[in-house]
């Protein structure tokens, strides 16, 4: 027996994961606007942008069958919750920052992989292969956003109360890892 999705779960999963791609870009875009440090303006953009780029890379992969429905696949779901949460983050860039870091990106990683995982070898080579090139994105970019952190003294532990409290919310609604429960 094989643990691989169906075409169905699958564009369900995906539809969920650009969603969020999108949401991110959304939230740090706006972020990048009111920052007042010009570090953080870059870094916040650039991030927006790398989310951005995630989504485009991966609309295409969503199914085109008569009878389906691609934007009503584009959903938050369970991360609706969490999503004013985060906008109350956004007040201040660098707390916005250490929530996208050490909440979301994990989060966004670890769907990314469940997705790709499930894919099966013949059906879905081209959405295996995106998603490991998306994976690989996040993953390499993880060091230098790292290390720009460490350069503003954006402290990241223990976790300021208001990050600890987000974190703490996004695993009420999704669980402890992954986007969706």
């Amino acid at each position: 027996m094989t643990s691989w999705r169906s075409g169905d779960q699958t564009a369900v999963e995906l539809g969920r994961l650009l969603a969020v791609e999108s949401w991110l870009h959304q939230q740090l875009g706006e972020a990048s606007r009111t920052a007042q440090s010009p570090a953080l303006v870059c870094l916040l953009d650039e991030r927006s942008m790398l989310h951005a780029s995630h989504v485009e890379l991966l609309t295409d992969h969503l199914p085109r069958r008569d009878g389906v429905d691609r934007a009503s696949l584009l959903v938050l779901g369970e991360l609706e919750p969490v999503v004013e949460q985060l906008r109350n983050l956004a007040g201040d860039a660098a707390t916005l920052l250490v929530a996208y870091r050490e909440v979301l990106v994990v989060r966004v990683i670890e769907a990314v992989i469940s997705l790709e995982v499930g894919c099966s070898d013949a059906a879905e080579r081209s959405l295996r292969r995106s998603l490991g090139l998306v994976l690989t994105d996040l993953e390499e970019s993880l060091r230098p956003l790292d290390a720009t952190l460490g350069r503003l003294a954006i402290d990241r532990a223990p976790l300021p109360p208001a990050v600890a409290a987000f974190a703490q919310r996004c695993t009420e609604v999704v669980g402890p890892l992954g986007l969706v429960s």
